[in-house]
């Protein structure tokens, strides 16, 4: 067994069987013989993380007891056991065999690591032990009973508040789909293209912050230390920006179909004032995101 530093994995070192020392792919070989050194290459690199985690590292126990606060300039190392596609822009993606430097343990489920210079959260089950480093990074045991309080209260009122707000802006669109533009066409005041216009865009808007709603509730049902109210945004950003681009470079023009057949719609009924104040709303709410 020799000791060295694996070439292009990172800054690793450790022992490796010199029976694979002579594994090498000569000038004008052939492409499966390049294929198959590769796949050897790779089960050498497996066997040399897995003979260093057992000789070379603490052990998980040793170091990240129940007691265990970050002190110590201790840090968990952890390889992952299945690949992993971020969800969320907050999210950490890697894949199977990646060794990741855990800076964050949170009760139930989700820790925060870096891997490659690239830092974000992953589920806890997808890794399992690698070992434990005595480097500048740091791992900290957070639990739920660590959380302030005050902090506690005010961050669950701040998503209530939320939620709440996109419930309600949610109704408002619904008001608008369902009733007035319902209504809109079954007046049958203006032309169907013109009807068209006014109501583009708005089925759209309707299906994306279902949507969302469903998403940030979702998150909200979850203990605090792991919803991702901000992550939840980010995800659907955007189609916000997307949808709301195209919404607002069509309201011109369905604004002044409404208003240029004014009178002939309020005289069937329709509620002009109410309809133009739902046809600005998603204006307005733009500034929230």
């Amino acid at each position: 067994w020799y000791q060295r530093r694996v070439r292009g994995f990172r800054e690793n070192f450790g022992y490796f069987n010199t029976a694979l020392n002579e594994l090498g792919v000569k000038p004008g070989c052939r492409s499966e013989d390049v294929l198959d050194a590769m796949e050897q290459v790779q089960e050498c690199i497996t066997a040399l993380i897995s003979f260093a985690s057992q000789r070379n590292v603490k052990k998980y126990d040793e170091a990240f007891g129940p007691d265990f606060k970050g002190s110590e300039g201790k840090a968990l190392t952890v390889m992952a056991t299945f690949d992993y596609e971020a969800q969320n822009m907050d999210e950490l993606s890697f894949s199977k065999g990646s060794i990741i430097t855990v800076t964050q343990m949170v009760d139930g489920g989700w820790w925060e690591g870096e891997l490659d210079g690239d830092t974000g959260w992953f589920p806890s089950n997808f890794v399992k032990e690698f070992g434990v480093l005595d480097t500048g990074h740091v791992t900290k045991r957070v639990s739920a009973m660590a959380v302030d309080s005050n902090d506690y209260e005010y961050y669950t009122t701040v998503v209530k508040d939320i939620v709440e707000s996109e419930r309600n802006y949610l109704a408002d669109i619904k008001h608008l789909t369902d009733t007035l533009l319902v209504s809109l066409r079954k007046s049958k005041i203006l032309k169907p293209r013109d009807v068209e216009m006014v109501c583009r865009f708005t089925n759209e808007l309707k299906m994306l912050h279902t949507q969302l709603l469903q998403s940030l509730s979702t998150q909200q049902s979850l203990p605090v230390l792991q919803q991702q109210i901000g992550g939840n945004f980010l995800q659907y950003s955007q189609r916000v920006k997307e949808l709301y681009g195209n919404f607002c470079s069509n309201h011109p023009q369905a604004a002044h179909l409404i208003t240029s057949n004014r009178d002939e719609l309020e005289a069937s009924g329709i509620p002009v004032i109410d309809l133009t104040q739902h046809l600005c709303k998603p204006y307005k709410r733009i500034e929230r995101y």
